[in-house]
């Protein structure tokens, strides 16, 4: 069945519903990575009356808008991507209530920050981020350009295939290009918070875990002196790399910090990615880390700190906390794993290296 949103428009219910743990739909579209037995709302649902002024500013770049699929990069938002017979763009959304775990509440006005940080980002680093075609704040809505060429993000990929070499490298170099492009930028915020949510916390992954080496890892990043702007969350979902093109989507994690956390908590992604796989770690990691520094090595508590932050993604990650994550490997695979690296982080200090022989078959942390 399809239903009609304005004239030259349909969008299906098929794509409005789909079951988030499928994957991919039609058409390459991200794939959905949450799941939920709350039905999500169409975009007709969510924008009611605004909805022809909203398509009105996707014409410009799509041509007449043809169809909306719901599409996610994460878990807070709303988002669907418009396609044309010109191009293809995104309408992001958000509620008073997470889009995939409903038990949950944030401002929406929150919306009006990312926009400011897309701005920011996207004049740093054109073509990696997307540029913000319009904002309706009475809506909490934006439309966004479209930095996933092939519509799919390197989640879906990593789900279907090992990384390589090649691609991590390169997002290490553009990770670094990101980084020194923003390092004198200062996040933008709204003075005046409604009380009525709970405060954001940008280092809930780790703290959230309640252990202790974690903990003082989130005090030691906050007392660093090299502080700037990072992105946050830069996880497989959130990344798209084709061979034309690196792209980074979802500021809403994106705050005032340690740089280096955003290499340990990729590194920490594509250690979980890859337990099926785990010969290829030991290349995977090097390139990822010769891609960010070059032949430079990190310092000591660099890369102390980095493998921290790492371990405590694996932990956040396989856990059974609110925020479920699918990689689609064997349970056994990731319990054994998370326990390696939780023994791991009980001695204190670790590397990568060290996760990456956690990560072999029949090897445990000295």
């Amino acid at each position: 069945m399809e239903r009609r949103l304005a004239r030259g428009h349909v969008e299906s219910d098929a794509d409005a519903r789909r079951d988030p743990r499928t994957g991919p739909g039609p058409g390459g579209d991200r794939a959905v990575i949450a799941s939920t037995t709350v039905p999500l709302p169409s975009l007709a649902e969510l924008l009611g009356p605004a909805l022809p002024r909203v398509l009105a500013d996707c014409r410009p770049h799509t041509g007449v808008p043809l169809v909306t699929k719901r599409v996610s990069g994460g878990n807070v938002a709303h988002v669907f991507s418009v396609r044309g017979p010109a191009d293809r763009v995104i309408i992001k959304i958000r509620r008073e209530h997470f889009a995939r775990i409903p038990s949950l509440r944030a401002d929406p006005a929150l919306i009006g920050d990312e926009r400011r940080l897309l701005e920011l980002y996207h004049a740093a680093a054109p073509g990696v981020f997307p540029r913000v075609l319009a904002f309706h704040d009475d809506t909490r809505a934006m439309v966004l350009s479209d930095v996933f060429p092939d519509g799919r993000t390197y989640h879906q990929h990593l789900i279907e295939r090992s990384a390589t070499a090649a691609e991590v490298a390169r997002l290490g170099r553009t990770l670094r290009r990101v980084h020194q492009a923003t390092r004198d930028a200062r996040a933008p915020q709204r003075q005046n918070l409604d009380s009525r949510f709970p405060a954001y916390q940008r280092d809930f992954a780790l703290r959230s875990l309640g252990h202790p080496v974690l903990d003082a890892a989130c005090a030691e990043m906050a007392g660093r002196s090299e502080r700037q702007l990072v992105l946050g969350d830069l996880a497989p979902k959130n990344i798209s790399i084709t061979d034309a093109q690196i792209g980074l989507c979802d500021l809403d994690n994106a705050h005032h910090g340690w740089p280096l956390y955003d290499l340990g908590y990729f590194a920490g992604h594509l250690l979980i990615h890859h337990l099926t796989r785990p010969h290829e770690l030991p290349a995977l990691v090097t390139a990822l880390l010769m891609g960010y520094q070059g032949k430079r090595t990190l310092r000591r508590q660099d890369a102390v700190l980095a493998a921290t932050v790492a371990a405590g993604v694996v932990l956040y990650r396989l856990g059974d906390g609110i925020v479920p994550y699918s990689l689609g490997q064997p349970a056994a695979l990731a319990d054994r794993y998370r326990g390696r690296t939780r023994t791991l982080l009980d001695h204190g200090t670790l590397t990568l290296q060290d996760l990456v022989r956690a990560a072999q078959p029949g090897t445990v942390p000295a």
